[in-house]
Parts: C-alpha cells; sequence; structure tokens
C-alpha cells in the first residue's frame, strides 16, 4: 500500500522538511556558533510613543523606540497577542 506523503516546504534556512517534522523545540531551526552569535549586534531602546495601526493586514500598533544618540528613534510595528488593548 502507498502511503501519502506528506506536503513539503522550505524552512528558512532552504532546507526541505516534512509538515510534521517540526517541534515545539526549536521548530525546525539550527543553531550558530558561538562566533557568529557574537557578531549578533543587539541593542536596548525605549518605546516612546505608540499608535494603532488600521492599514496592517492585522491587528497591530506603530511602534517608535529610541535607541540613544548613535542610532536614534527607529520606527516599526507591532502586533499584541492580548485583547486587552492600549493604556489610556
Amino acid at each position: 500500500m502507498l502511503r501519502k506523503s506528506r506536503p513539503v516546504r522550505r524552512n528558512p534556512i532552504g532546507r526541505e522538511t516534512r509538515q510534521n517534522e517540526h517541534t515545539r523545540e526549536g521548530a525546525g531551526m539550527e543553531h550558530i556558533s558561538w562566533p557568529d552569535f557574537e557578531r549578533v549586534e543587539i541593542r536596548v531602546g525605549t518605546v516612546t510613543r505608540v499608535e494603532p495601526f488600521p492599514e496592517a493586514r492585522r491587528p497591530a500598533y506603530k511602534v517608535w523606540a529610541d535607541f540613544g544618540p548613535e542610532i536614534g528613534v527607529k520606527k516599526s510595528s507591532a502586533r499584541s497577542r492580548t485583547s486587552t488593548g492600549p493604556k489610556t
């Protein structure tokens, strides 16, 4: 008897995976080496402004974050998974 093949998709690094191959831990992601991790730049900023983003396909907010004098204020968007809404 022939078994049905599961759909094949490509993960973020281009490797083909079967649909049920991913687990909760790692979800198909591969680990990077320590030297590669050391090259990652991680910054902390302060959210200075948030506005509703009605043009987005899914409910989202426009977010402005200040990363200090070296980088300045950057604009991004974020989706909230809570149903509480913005604080007033």
